[in-house]
């Protein structure tokens, strides 16, 4: 009786330790915020770069010469996910009075939702 209580008692605390293991590694919550700031420096570094090389690819460009800015930023979106393993999504805008037309480019951040406000976002004026 008492080896099968001792047995009882390791396989359930082992149940135990693997519920909390779990659960640690499947919430984002539960990751210190050191490293979900660092995450959030990561995915802005990395829509800064985004930025920097659409615009250094595109500047020397007169309009007849552009393409299409979808397959641009798919091609080069399609290559990356944001640090919590997400893809990158965007939105293009025409949206102020001189017509100009504005690429977003979004992580969906910690929570790993789009649209929700801890979204990490970069606008690019095209």
């Amino acid at each position: 009786m008492k080896t099968r209580n001792l047995i009882i008692s390791i396989i359930a605390g082992w149940l135990f330790w693997a519920i909390v293991a779990f659960v640690i590694a499947t919430n984002p919550l539960w990751l210190p915020p050191v490293f979900s700031k660092q995450k959030k420096e990561a995915a802005q570094k990395w829509l800064q770069k985004f930025e920097h090389d659409f615009v250094m690819t595109y500047k020397p460009w007169n309009e007849k010469n552009v393409p299409n800015p979808n397959i641009l930023i798919e091609k080069i979106i399609n290559l990356k996910k944001d640090p919590w393993g997400n893809p990158y999504w965007y939105e293009i805008r025409k949206s102020d009075k001189k017509g100009n037309i504005y690429i977003i480019l979004y992580s969906s951040g910690p929570d790993e939702k789009p649209n929700t406000k801890d979204d990490i976002k970069k606008r690019i004026r095209y």
